[in-house]
């Protein structure tokens, strides 16, 4: 039996979602939804501006 995580409603209506910076090993930046994990495009200016 497959388990699959619930998503928000406001989530997958597009409405609200409570963006994350998130980084990996090598130092590289970019915003994803604490909720639903998608990932927000932001410019260089965007993530230099929320770290």
């Amino acid at each position: 039996m497959t388990t699959s995580r619930k998503i928000p409603l406001s989530c997958r209506l597009n409405l609200r979602h409570q963006w994350r910076t998130r980084s990996t090993e090598d130092g590289n930046r970019w915003k994803a939804c604490a909720h639903c994990d998608r990932m927000k495009e932001t410019t260089n200016i965007d993530v230099h501006l929320f770290h």
